[in-house]
């Protein structure tokens, strides 16, 4: 604000000012602001000492930088609601408002605190837009001859305004000063001179001045502004100097290229014109080779072609060969791999002399077997079709095949009559897990001796570390136990007499192995 305050002191005549302390302030703020400013003054509802007042309070307001201090923040609390007001609305809001005096005048103190408010505004236009209506106010406060008793002023014939000449300020600032006719003339002289009877004898004399004022002012604005359009002119002249001459070099470099310009052309269109001459030439020489070898090349492109297209089909076909022999092999190299640990298992089996039980060691990636043999099952159909005896190694051999056998379990009913320790001490010594029960007796004399729960039990709990089961019997009642091997996705193999076998067990497994007469001993 002070930045503001200061800039307006430089801007602003001490007329402007009293124009404005006396439109915003009354009697009373008045006498308050010479008190707070330090100034003297006797008591006045006098005109005369009140414009002294006001004049002395705007010399002070220039002259020292307390009191101007002072009289802004006085000015300034007195205008806040016009600052605010002002601070809220845009330049062209301003513009349309405040086009001249006649919007402002709704009261005098409204029309100074308006243009206080628009001078201590931070925009330049604003404050260009207030200087504007203060030089047009003063103006008309002049014309209408209120400027002496409004003003203070004490003219001496010197042309003064309020104590002071009338400066080039004062005068820039006069744009709009209107000329008025003589006719208007003597009715303001005759009003100025009932409002100031008591210096009846210096009336004509300031009323010339005035008049002459006024003349002045008009003469200083056409001069002013007969030297603004020519330095208007001017500066389009130099303006148009300027382009001249950077119109004037920019002819000057074409000319001195243009000759160029020519030049490359012609050396162009002469180097088409070569151009196609030889490439012409060159089509003449060259048109028979050529269709010669394109057509020799496209026989060769689609023979080598067909070449290339054949030789893929040969490396494809070989590609296929040598995969189908490749697995062929890796099957080979597998199945010769199981056959040979089955052979060394068996030659271990039967050049081992003892009684202790042969342990097959497992082959990793075959299937693992376990057999379940019903000795009682194949006694008595052996014996019944064949009169003879089942050969139980043969019968091992059959079921393990080329597969890792895991467990080989014979079950025996024990009749107390018939010694069968040779018997089961054989078993033992090929491989087989032996378990027995006794027979036994009913009260009727009737016997009841099977196995058939107990393989059923034995088959369940051992099916998740098989892969496969060989099951030795032909009883029927087997079926619902094939069906269950089935269903926990392991493989149920039947090994039996055909015509001791029950149908549904042959159509329950998933192989059925039949024992022939080569098997009795």
């Amino acid at each position: 604000m002070p930045q503001t305050v200061h800039k307006m002191r430089q801007r602003i005549t001490k007329n402007q000012l009293m124009l404005v302390l006396d439109s915003c302030l009354n009697d009373q703020e008045i006498v308050g602001l010479a008190k707070i400013c330090g100034i003297h003054h006797s008591s006045f509802p006098n005109p005369e000492i009140k414009n002294r007042v006001i004049c002395s309070l705007c010399q002070e307001f220039f002259d020292q930088s307390s009191i101007y201090k002072k009289i802004s923040r006085v000015l300034g609390k007195k205008s806040k609601d016009a600052i605010r007001r002002i601070k809220h609305m845009g330049m062209d809001e301003i513009s349309m408002f405040f086009r001249n005096l006649d919007c402002l005048r709704t009261g005098d103190d409204e029309l100074g605190q308006t243009l206080w408010a628009m001078l201590m505004d931070s925009r330049q236009q604003v404050q260009n837009c207030a200087h504007s209506l203060l030089t047009e106010w003063k103006v008309l406060e002049l014309a209408h001859g209120y400027g002496k008793e409004a003003l203070g002023v004490e003219d001496r014939g010197n042309c003064l305004v309020g104590n002071e000449p009338i400066n080039q300020n004062d005068l820039e600032l006069s744009i709009d000063l209107p000329v008025l006719p003589k006719s208007n003339q003597k009715n303001r002289d005759n009003t100025f001179s009932r409002s100031v009877s008591h210096q009846s004898g210096t009336d004509c004399l300031e009323d010339q001045s005035s008049h002459l004022n006024q003349h002045v002012l008009d003469l200083v604005y056409q001069c002013r502004n007969l030297q603004q359009q020519l330095q208007e002119q001017v500066n389009q002249n130099q303006f148009l100097e300027e382009e001249n001459r950077t119109l004037k070099e920019q002819v000057s470099r074409y000319e001195s290229h243009e000759l160029v310009i020519e030049q490359l052309v012609e050396e162009k269109r002469i180097l088409h014109l070569d151009l196609a001459e030889v490439r012409s030439k060159l089509e003449r020489q060259l048109s028979p080779h050529l269709e010669w070898d394109k057509a020799a090349l496209a026989t060769s492109f689609q023979s080598l072609e067909q070449s290339a297209d054949q030789a893929q089909h040969v490396f494809d076909q070989l590609c296929l060969d040598f995969e189908e022999h490749l697995n062929s092999l890796q099957q080979i190299s597998q199945d010769s791999t199981a056959n040979l640990d089955w052979i060394q298992q068996r030659i271990a089996s039967l050049g081992n002399s003892s009684n202790k039980k042969v342990n097959y060691t497992p082959t990793p990636n075959l299937p693992r077997v376990g057999i379940f043999v019903d000795v009682q099952n194949m006694f008595y159909a052996a014996k019944d079709r064949y009169a003879g005896r089942l050969d139980y190694i043969k019968l091992l051999d059959l079921m393990v095949g080329p597969r890792q056998l895991t467990v080989a379990y014979a079950y025996i009913v024990q009749i107390p009559e018939i010694d069968q320790s040779s018997f089961v001490s054989l078993l033992e010594h090929n491989g087989y897990t032996i378990r027995t029960k006794d027979l036994r007796l009913r009260g009727d004399g009737s016997a009841k001796g099977d196995w058939d729960v107990g393989i059923a039990v034995d088959i369940a709990m051992m099916l998740d570390s098989l892969d496969v089961v060989a099951l030795a019997s032909g009883d029927g009642d087997f079926c619902e136990l094939a069906e269950l091997v089935k269903r926990r996705n392991k493989r149920i193999e039947v090994a039996a007499f055909s015509h001791n076998t029950s149908m549904d067990l042959i159509r329950s497994a998933d192989e059925f192995l039949p024992i022939s007469n080569e098997m009795i001993i």
